[in-house]
């Protein structure tokens, strides 16, 4: 395949090898630039996208690049038109669900132990807080948008598709997975729909939930009543799988499934409010450093409730199956 000719603020760029290709566009390495990678929509971006990536070039800090793929140059044609932009590399950085499963832990991150998933949810949970101080949402939280290196850092991907608001005007996100939107969401469109960092701190309870209890999601497990209880059903319920009252839930873990507490009494006491009813009135528990709404814990105790073991030998993770 011919790498199309694109046109960078220093003249022409020189296109590497492709990574990878989807619906929309093409990723590129770049031949003398290791840092960064190119990304090329296949047609031209509608002005709603251009007048969106300029926006978001405009925004890019040096915190924001260490974290993100985000878009730090828009890339054009010879004709002048725009056709992707330039964003940070996220090589040597591997999709988050092979460190929360199981198995593929042991294959892609064989020394990953209990200090290792700290650091990681950590990351996550600092990440987001970026984004939101930005006064950017990421909409379309994902298994698939969040990269992990061997050191436990963390980037996000797909920034192209975050909510972001600019001169009072917001460009939305308009896609979704199921298994990571929040009960308020759950089987409306999002077309139109403003997210708030709210919607996104139910993902992020849910990602960190899968990180440090094997993978598992808190919403599936074993229903005692008649009908199917799909994920998205049960999210939609408020069928919190270890929430504390089992007679109005009606759910039970599955088998084989470590107890919340393993994660500590603290970050059990985190997931509750995330997946609570009250939760979608703006209390999920963010990774903010700072929050002058109103006082709550944030994710960023994770590690101080751990640090005392952190200290310690590190211990093997239980292996439990898929």
């Amino acid at each position: 395949m011919t790498a199309p000719l694109v046109i960078s603020s220093t003249g022409r760029l020189q296109l590497g090898q492709l990574i990878a290709k989807g619906g929309e566009g093409a990723v590129y390495e770049l031949a003398n630039n290791a840092s960064s990678v190119a990304k090329i929509y296949h047609t031209p971006p509608s002005d709603e996208r251009r007048i969106k990536l300029e926006a978001m070039v405009s925004m890019a800090t040096p915190r924001l690049l260490s974290i993100t793929a985000w878009p730090s140059e828009v890339l054009k044609r010879p004709d002048g038109s725009i056709c992707g932009f330039l964003m940070p590399s996220v090589k040597g950085h591997k999709d988050i669900h092979t460190l929360y499963g199981p198995r593929s832990r042991r294959q892609e991150f064989p020394d990953a132990d209990w200090r290792f998933l700290i650091r990681a949810a950590l990351n996550i949970a600092k990440a987001f807080a970026a984004i939101h101080e930005m006064g950017c949402v990421i909409g379309d939280v994902n298994h698939g948008g969040i990269r992990v290196s061997k050191d436990a850092t963390v980037k996000l991907i797909d920034c192209d598709s975050f909510q972001i608001l600019v001169n009072h005007r917001y460009f939305l996100c308009e896609v979704g997975v199921e298994n990571f939107t929040p009960p308020e969401l759950q089987g409306k469109p999002f077309k139109g729909v403003i997210r708030t960092p709210n919607h996104d701190n139910f993902g992020l309870a849910v990602m960190i939930f899968n990180l440090l209890m094997m993978g598992r999601h808190p919403f599936a497990g074993r229903y005692s009543g008649k009908e199917d209880m799909p994920v998205e059903k049960a999210i939609s319920q408020f069928r919190y799988v270890y929430g504390g009252n089992k007679a109005l839930t009606q759910m039970s873990p599955p088998p084989l499934t470590p107890p919340v507490l393993v994660a500590s009494h603290e970050v059990a006491n985190l997931w509750e409010r995330s997946f609570s009813k009250n939760s979608t009135t703006g209390v999920r528990p963010s990774g903010l450093d700072s929050d002058t709404n109103q006082p709550r814990k944030k994710y960023r105790n994770l590690w101080q409730e751990h640090k005392p073991s952190l200290r310690q030998k590190p211990f093997q993770l239980p292996l439990v199956p898929d």
